[in-house]
């Protein structure tokens, strides 16, 4: 059986029903709750798809900001306009 945790994160995890066989507990339930089972686990399996598919999204958005900040960042350095300016010193252009 699977069973949500939450703790601040959507995590399964899979509690096995029957010791020894893999499949033991599988043995004495009829048809229909065979099926009601395989749609739990169907449902379970689009739902982690979802997740995957949504963090790669991010991990793509956040990767072409990353990417974004170094080019700025390089640019900058070619342009020596990269140094810290404090509130007490003067301009270089004084």
């Amino acid at each position: 059986m699977f069973r949500a945790r939450n703790n601040g994160v959507r995590m399964l995890t899979y509690l096995p029903l029957a010791k020894g066989r893999a499949d033991a507990h599988l043995s004495g339930m009829d048809m229909t709750a065979l099926e009601e089972r395989i749609a739990h686990l169907l449902r379970v399996t689009d739902d982690l798809s979802e997740t995957v598919a949504a963090q790669a999204r991010e991990i793509d958005r956040l990767t072409a900001r990353v990417e974004m900040l170094m080019q700025r960042e390089a640019h900058r350095e070619a342009e020596g306009s990269g140094g810290i300016v404090l509130g007490d010193e003067r301009p270089p252009h004084y």
